[in-house]
């Protein structure tokens, strides 16, 4: 009997029949499982465009949030060096701005003061990393060779193949992500020889399934339950209301419903902050644009040339940098004592252009 016909070749004599069995275990589960960069730390480089901040957290789950700022500051400045300032992220995160990178990777290694006074201290990721996105990369090819592999302008630190569930088994899918150390995405990366162009990743809109708010998860989430069906307290379980109530807009929706305009505003935001964060390729090959205040007509050669004395004060208000620059010269200028020496125009010019930089 053929094998197509449904039945099987009977055994020789004296030969035993192999037992058939189901195969239970997830095919390639190590194959697709996401690989990182071995011992990898998230740490600052010198002279990136980000600012050099570390968030704090209790590890007792204080509210490091809400303590009393005046201890706190005096706390982390009597014994960390280089810090430019503290403010607060939330109730449970502080953030502290470093001068330099090298004194904000030195306080990530001050293991001791940390566990001392019940903290933990780490460096966002969108500070020192951006996710891109790479399609019709073979399914054969495991995240690990994949990493092995790849090629680019930037340090790769992890790979992520999407997968799909189909009657209950992951597949996966020809699409994959890739972590880079820096503050922009490279505009190829190569596998071998074979070039891929990086997309930005955007994420999908997380919301909690407990208080249905966003930007956060159940397991994360400090709010009270509310109902998905009519914004009560309680959970959609539990529920016998009939009008169904939108606790974030009071539409006549499901609070999980993707018509929520509330939901659809939400995720225009996600999406504007990720494509804000503009690839290496995008900043260099962006057409040049005329500004007449930056290139200004030229005058004739009989006409008087009058000094230009007015100030721009929107330029600078509106730029971060030079903004940022000032604050640091201030600051800096604030601590230096007598024992450095009176205060020249040269020093104080030498000091901002240093912040600038």
């Amino acid at each position: 009997m053929s094998i197509t016909s449904g039945g099987e070749e009977p055994p020789e004599p004296g030969e035993k029949k192999k037992r058939k069995y189901h195969n239970t275990r997830k095919p390639d589960s190590n194959k697709y499982k996401i690989f990182t960069k071995p011992n990898y730390k998230r740490l600052f480089i010198e002279n990136t465009n980000s600012e050099y901040i570390v968030y704090v957290e209790s590890t007792e789950q204080e509210k490091v949030g809400n303590k009393n700022p005046i201890t706190f500051t005096n706390l982390i400045t009597d014994n960390v060096k280089g810090v430019l300032g503290v403010h607060r992220i939330n109730a449970h995160k502080i953030g502290i701005t470093f001068r330099k990178a090298a004194a904000a990777n030195n306080f990530l290694k001050m293991e001791d003061f940390l566990w001392k006074n019940k903290l933990k201290a780490f460096i966002p990721s969108y500070l020192t990393e951006r996710i891109g996105v790479l399609r019709f990369v073979p399914k054969e090819l495991s995240n690990e060779e994949i990493y092995k592999n790849i090629v680019c302008d930037s340090e790769v630190i992890s790979v992520k193949r999407f997968m799909r569930k189909e009657e209950g088994h992951l597949v996966p899918l020809n699409t994959i992500t890739v972590t880079f150390a820096s503050t922009s995405l490279p505009q190829y990366a190569y596998i071998k020889l074979f070039r891929y162009e990086v997309k930005a990743y955007i994420p999908p809109l997380l919301q909690c399934y407990k208080c249905l708010k966003f930007n956060h998860s159940a397991k994360a989430c400090r709010g009270e339950q509310n109902c998905s069906s009519c914004a009560g307290r309680h959970s959609y379980k539990e529920c016998d209301v009939e009008e169904i109530t939108c606790i974030n807009c009071a539409g006549n929706h499901l609070a999980i419903s993707r018509d929520c305009p509330i939901k659809k505003q939400k995720i225009e935001e996600k999406k504007a902050k990720f494509l804000k964060q503009k690839s290496y390729a995008t900043v260099v090959n962006s057409p040049l644009t005329f500004n007449e205040k930056s290139f200004p007509v030229l005058p004739k050669v009989t006409d008087k040339v009058k000094p230009n004395d007015t100030l721009d004060t929107k330029l600078i208000a509106n730029n971060e940098i030079i903004i940022n620059a000032i604050v640091k010269s201030l600051v800096e200028l604030g601590n230096k004592s007598e024992s450095d020496g009176p205060l020249t125009h040269k020093k104080i010019k030498e000091i901002f252009l240093s912040n600038l930089i």
